[in-house]
């Protein structure tokens, strides 16, 4: 009552109120977190006049009581907490509060973490200036094996799946855990008692899994837990996320063509942003890096794509097309193969690579037609089958007396 309190940043949450402003109260309410409070998120009687803005007021008993109403700013949106049950009230990647508080420098965020995003102030207790900056342990990152875009390439590969978390700032014992999100299987990453009461070094941890017991595809969670209680976590994503593998429309595989400059052709994807196309001479590890064989990548946001000329000659190819959506989901339809045809020589009728006895019996059963019956037979361009074009082919077979063998 009578104040003109100054209520900034804060996570507010479980009470009967969230802020009941009385009397004459001038408060500022702004930058907060208000949710699931049982009464009311704000209330304001006859009196008071505060200044509301920028606050995430959301699933309260009733979310402004009274006189109160929505500020500048004000948002109405499950915060997206890290793990609220278990009393972790820190922001997950990509909570609609992140960069949603006052705009003015003076509010902006200068920790990094608990604050996250740009230097805008985040709302609630973990954004602002006054935001206390975490000692350790921080989860640097975090990572899935790219062997697992899909159950395709699982496959192919034949590889073990590697899961693994980067960590610093470990002060206390601590305990490393890979769990499916929201339930489902765990992983003990690492526990480990005989971290002291020191710094440790940055470290990558790691964990490896047989195909022979995969991980379930979705969203897991890496959580680092210290022995004094302290819990971080950042989430990753192994699998496709269900998104359908892009079919295959042209060539089919394993199919000979005669272009070195082909435009290779695939079915569209639902919820794919991109596509990535390799291209390989031999056989590609999927498992692996772009590796031996590699001759051309591109990314298109197209269904199509033409290879550029000079990087087919005759030959065969190996190719995989990834569908890429959004949060690092992929999809692929695992490696297809074609062939390039060689250029075939106007004297080589049977195309089979040699000029021979062959070439030259096909050539004369169109002797005196026209030359449309077979434009290969026509080596003078007369426009007519005759006994000179069966002679300059003697002269150009690649056998001696044009031998088939």
């Amino acid at each position: 009552n009578f104040s003109s309190a100054v209520i900034v940043n804060n996570t507010i949450i479980k009470n009967e109120d969230g802020i009941d402003c009385e009397g004459s109260s001038q408060a500022t309410v702004m930058n907060n977190i208000i949710v699931n409070n049982y009464e009311s998120g704000i209330d304001v009687d006859d009196e008071a006049n505060p200044f509301i803005a920028y606050n995430n007021v959301w699933s309260n008993g009733e979310d402004y009581e009274d006189l109160a109403s929505p500020g500048t700013g004000d948002i109405s949106v499950d915060p997206l907490f890290v793990d609220p049950d278990g009393g972790d009230y820190h922001l997950q990647e990509g909570s609609p509060c992140i960069d949603s508080g006052n705009p003015v420098s003076e509010y902006n965020d200068v920790n990094f973490p608990p604050s996250k995003g740009s230097e805008r102030n985040d709302i609630g207790c973990y954004g602002g200036p006054s935001a206390t900056r975490i000692i350790g342990p921080v989860i640097i990152d975090c990572w899935v094996s790219t062997c697992n875009l899909s159950s395709s390439l699982t496959e192919i590969c034949g590889a073990p799946i590697l899961l693994q978390l980067g960590l610093k700032g470990v002060k206390t014992n601590i305990a490393l855990v890979i769990a499916k999100s929201p339930s489902g299987q765990i992983f003990s990453l690492y526990d480990d008692g005989t971290h002291g009461d020191f710094e440790s070094n940055d470290g990558v941890y790691s964990l490896m899994i047989a195909l022979s017991n995969p991980p379930e595809k979705g969203e897991w969670i890496f959580r680092a837990t210290t022995s004094d209680g302290r819990t971080v976590q950042r989430s990753a994503y192994l699998g496709n996320n269900n998104m359908p593998t892009p079919e295959l429309v042209y060539p089919n595989n394993e199919e000979r063509i005669d272009a070195t400059m082909p435009t290779l052709r695939w079915t569209s994807v639902l919820g794919s942003e991109d596509y990535w196309i390799g291209v390989w001479n031999k056989v590609p590890d999927p498992c692996g890096a772009i590796g031996e064989g590699f001759i051309w990548q591109s990314e298109t946001d197209n269904t199509e794509i033409t290879i550029p000329e000079g990087i087919l000659t005759a030959g065969s190819y190996y190719w995989i097309i990834v569908a890429n959506g959004q949060e690092d989901w992929q999809s692929s339809a695992g490696i297809y193969s074609f062939s390039v045809k060689k250029a075939q020589r106007i004297s080589d009728v049977d195309n089979e690579g040699d000029i021979d006895q062959n070439d030259l019996n096909i050539l004369l059963t169109y002797r005196n037609q026209p030359a449309s019956e077979c434009p290969e037979c026509d080596l003078d361009g007369d426009g007519i089958i005759t006994v000179l074009d069966a002679r300059k082919l003697v002269l150009l077979c690649t056998r001696p007396r044009c031998a088939t063998e």
